[in-house]
C-alpha cells in the first residue's frame, strides 16, 4: 500500500480540491493551496533559502483583492517533500507541504467551514 493511501486513511476529515486558486501565507512559505479540509491542507511553494523559521500560523487568502482572508491559523507540518514542476525554472526548488490545523478557535472553525463549503469541488 502506498504512503499516500495510508496518510489518507489516517485523516479525520476529507480534503477537497479548490474551484479556483487560494493562497496560504506565513512568514517563510507562501504557497498555492492544493487541497483543504477541516483538519488541514496541502500546498505547493517555492523554497526560499533566506527565509526565517516557520511561525506555525498562517493566513488563507482567496479571491480578487483578497476579499476573503482567514488569519492566524495555528498548524503543524505533517510532511514535506520536493516535487517536479515543469513550469518552474530548474534553479527553483518546488515543495509540497501537508499540514494539520491545531487548536482552531470557534470563529476560525466556522470561517474555515464556510470557506470549504463555498470554494471547493465536492462530491455529491
Amino acid at each position: 500500500m502506498s504512503g499516500e493511501k495510508i496518510a489518507d486513511e489516517r485523516r479525520k476529515h476529507k480534503r477537497y480540491k479548490l474551484k479556483n486558486g487560494a493562497y496560504a501565507i506565513d512568514t517563510s512559505k507562501p504557497g498555492l493551496i492544493d487541497e483543504i479540509g477541516l483538519g488541514g491542507m496541502s500546498l505547493c511553494y517555492i523554497e526560499r533559502k533566506q527565509c526565517p523559521e516557520d511561525n506555525c500560523k498562517l493566513d488563507i487568502i482567496y479571491g480578487e483583492d483578497e476579499n476573503f482572508r482567514l488569519g492566524r491559523l495555528p498548524y503543524r507540518v505533517v510532511s514535506e517533500h520536493e516535487i517536479c514542476a515543469e513550469s518552474f525554472s530548474e534553479a527553483k526548488v518546488v515543495k509540497k507541504r501537508r499540514i494539520a490545523f491545531c487548536d482552531l478557535s470557534s470563529e476560525q472553525e466556522v470561517k474555515l467551514k464556510d470557506f470549504i463549503h463555498c470554494t471547493t469541488i465536492r462530491d455529491c
